[in-house]
Parts: structure tokens; sequence; C-alpha cells
């Protein structure tokens, strides 16, 4: 995984603000993001429009790349991460722990 995020490099650029903010702020990202970072391909692909999921693969790959680990992969880790963005934890601490 890099350093850094390269939101511009993500395969869908209609998707980056979204996980920027997800990412940044810990926002409730929409159902299909919510599938894909919980990495429930099932659920990705039922909420995915078409672009979204004809590039599914491409998705994935550049959540593997640039992701923080401690933000996505599982669903509970999906899920401890937005509790922690909800108890005021600034996202910065929260990638550096």
């Amino acid at each position: 995984m890099s350093t850094a995020i390269d939101y511009s490099s993500i395969p869908v650029p209609t998707l980056a603000h979204d996980v920027r903010l997800y990412v940044e702020q810990g926002q409730q990202p929409n159902a299909f993001l919510m599938a894909l970072f919980s990495n429930d391909l099932r659920g990705a692909h039922a909420h995915a429009d078409e672009t979204c999921r004809s590039r599914l693969s491409e998705l994935i790959g550049w959540c593997e790349e640039y992701m923080p680990v401690r933000c996505w992969g599982t669903k509970p880790i999906v899920m401890r991460w937005l509790a922690g963005q909800a108890n005021d934890t600034p996202a910065r601490q929260l990638l550096a722990a």
C-alpha cells in the first residue's frame, strides 16, 4: 500500500469525493461503497451502477493499493472506522495508530 492516498486514480472518478469523505472524515458512505469497503462483493454488485459494476475489479485493486487497512476489508473494520470517527477521533490519528 502506498503511504499517500491518490484519490485522482480511482477507476470511477465520480467516487473520489465520497471515498475521501469516508477515509478522512468518517462519513457514512453510500450502499455501494459500504459494501465495497466491507469486502461484500455480492452487495457491491447489487448496489453498483453500470459503471461501477463494470469496473468493480479495478475498484477492488485500487482499495488494495491505496486504502488504509484500518478502514476497509471487512464489515467490522468499517464499523469500527465509522464508530471511531463518530467519537470525534481525528482521521489522521486513526490512520497513524
